[in-house]
């Protein structure tokens, strides 16, 4: 089980985006986001004047001479990102921003961002410098709807942080509504009524609905209470003082808009379940499947090695001498 570092959004920047990115009220035109202290942080809006165009041209003029994201919506929930690094940056901030991409597109939602562009001057970052990216872009064999969707997937997923476990402990962000039924299970997960609450999405409302519930899990009886073949956010409640147990389980056989829309939700779904419902959660683990859960995985998260105990076990198996010292 290893933890995930790195850079990542602050919840600011989700929030704002979140709330940029609605359907209905496009009066955002783009939000600007730098690197500060090791995480990236909105640093400016420009609002819609109803010109592509014109708003385009501003945004480019106020850029400035420092390394900047630029995310710039297209339409409705369609966003280009612009990665604006000019020559003159230093070494330093030009590793910083390039390695900064990735956890960018996945903590806000590889979904959303439908293209991207890397510009390097004042030139290239323009109205007419993203006219010249399409064009090369429509020379370029186009790809097709299921490679587009693995492309953004494979986005998603490039800053996982794996370690000798498969298991990881996880954060990042965008969201989606509750049911009525889902936000009412977790209030009798709160008063004890139940101790297990597991989530779906569907996919055709974007809404997150319940998929299974218990009133008395126990860790060996996790996995044949839970569906193998879907992706799920499940929340197991036990007597430890640690908090609720948070897994994501993702199977690799899933359908690829299943797992886009639960890799871009966790961040915001967490957020809701714990300042909103109220669930303390303890530690946030992440699975290829529900048959991966058992008691010593359980135990290990609610009650994880105390240092004395690792040092008297690595004091049990010193290496032996060599013969003939001692």
């Amino acid at each position: 089980m290893s933890l995930s570092g790195g850079i990542t959004a602050t919840q600011d920047l989700v929030s704002s985006f979140a709330a940029a990115n609605s359907p209905t009220d496009l009066s955002v035109f783009s939000l600007s986001v730098g690197v500060v202290d090791s995480a990236l942080v909105q640093v400016g809006t420009t609002n819609s004047s109803g010109s592509f165009e014109a708003d385009f041209e501003q945004v480019a003029s106020e850029s400035g001479t420092n390394p900047v994201f630029v995310l710039v919506r297209i339409e409705a929930e369609k966003w280009l990102l612009v990665q604006y690094v000019p020559d003159t940056a230093s070494v330093r901030d030009k590793m910083l921003y390039a390695s900064s991409k990735a956890a960018l597109i996945r903590d806000l939602g590889a979904l959303y961002f439908v293209d991207s562009m890397h510009v390097s001057s004042k030139q290239e970052f323009s109205f007419k410098g993203y006219k010249a990216h399409l064009a090369h872009k429509q020379a370029a064999n186009p790809l097709t709807e299921k490679e587009l969707e693995l492309q953004s997937l494979k986005l998603t997923e490039t800053t996982a942080d794996i370690g000798i476990s498969t298991r990881k402990e996880i954060a990042s962000g965008v969201g989606f509504a509750f049911s009525k039924d889902a936000e009412d299970a977790f209030g009798q997960l709160n008063n004890n009524v139940l101790n297990l609450v597991a989530l779906s999405i569907d996919t055709a409302t974007e809404t997150l609905v319940l998929s299974t519930t218990s009133a008395s899990a126990t860790p060996s009886t996790l996995q044949t209470l839970l569906p193998e073949s879907e992706p799920l956010f499940v929340f197991y409640k036990n007597a430890s003082p640690q908090g609720t147990l948070f897994f994501y389980i993702c199977p690799p056989s899933a359908k690829v808009k299943s797992r886009m829309l639960f890799s871009s939700s966790r961040a915001t779904t967490l957020e809701h379940v714990e300042k909103n419902l109220g669930v303390e959660i303890g530690k946030k683990i992440e699975l290829d499947s529900a048959s991966e859960i058992d008691d010593a995985l359980v135990l290990e998260a609610i009650e994880p090695p105390k240092a004395d105990v690792l040092a008297s076990a690595k004091s049990a198996f010193k290496k032996p001498s060599r013969p003939g010292k001692k």
